[in-house]
């Protein structure tokens, strides 16, 4: 498939919430923030398909 290009999402902001089990073994869950979320990546296109490549 040929790369048609990259891309960058940045300066972006995510929260993220995980669920487990904690070291004590019970029901846990944690959530986390970045204010200086990134995501770069390769766009490839395949025909009428596009495919995000994330680095």
């Amino acid at each position: 498939m040929p790369a048609a290009g990259t891309f960058a999402a940045t300066g972006g902001v995510i929260v993220a919430t995980a669920h487990g089990t904690d070291a004590e073994g019970h029901s846990a869950a944690f959530t986390y923030r970045a204010d200086d979320w990134a995501l770069r990546g390769e766009i490839v296109f395949d025909g009428a398909e596009m495919q995000l490549a994330v680095r």
